[in-house]
């Protein structure tokens, strides 16, 4: 029994490059919730202080509202690449 909770032998086949590529596509960061949760914050943040750019003479609000738009584009586009990639039958 000893010899089977020691087998090593199913590690000497194993691929480096493969494994590697996979575990960088596997762990890749996911930033748009980050991107959408923080921006709503900070336009409320900035909204509920009354922050006006003083070049543009707009709300900073309007400004930062950049931020979750972009986390949303994000997500879309990272949806749309998930649905593009799902195996079909």
């Amino acid at each position: 029994p000893a010899i089977m909770i020691r087998d090593m032998g199913r590690y000497y086949r194993l691929d480096v490059a493969e494994r590697v590529r996979r575990q960088a596509e596997w762990n890749a960061p996911v930033w748009w919730p980050v991107l959408l949760v923080g921006g709503i914050e900070l336009i409320r943040f900035t909204y509920l202080l009354g922050q006006y750019s003083p070049a543009l003479n707009l709300p900073m609000s309007l400004v930062y509202a950049a931020v979750p738009l972009s986390g949303l584009l994000t997500a879309y586009f990272e949806l749309a690449a998930l649905v593009a990639n799902y195996p079909r039958n």
